[in-house]
């Protein structure tokens, strides 16, 4: 793993090998990896999914017409 992680930039790659710590505990929670990539501030707006990806989603949820 490490020589992948050479290949990021030194700040992403510290934030990575912390999310890949193998004691869960130690991984940090989303909000602190937002605060540590400087945008702690940002939440996800409501339509963040691709349009593709929406759509598959969409579908999933439909009833499929086979309820008892």
């Amino acid at each position: 793993m490490e020589p992948a992680l050479r290949l990021l930039p030194a700040g992403l790659s510290a934030i990575v090998r912390v999310c890949l710590s193998p004691d869960p505990a130690t991984r940090p929670t989303p909000a602190q990896i937002l605060e540590r990539l400087g945008g702690g501030d940002v939440k996800p707006a409501g339509d963040w999914l691709p349009p593709a990806v929406r759509a598959m989603v969409g579908l999933h949820n439909m009833p499929t017409g086979t309820g008892s």
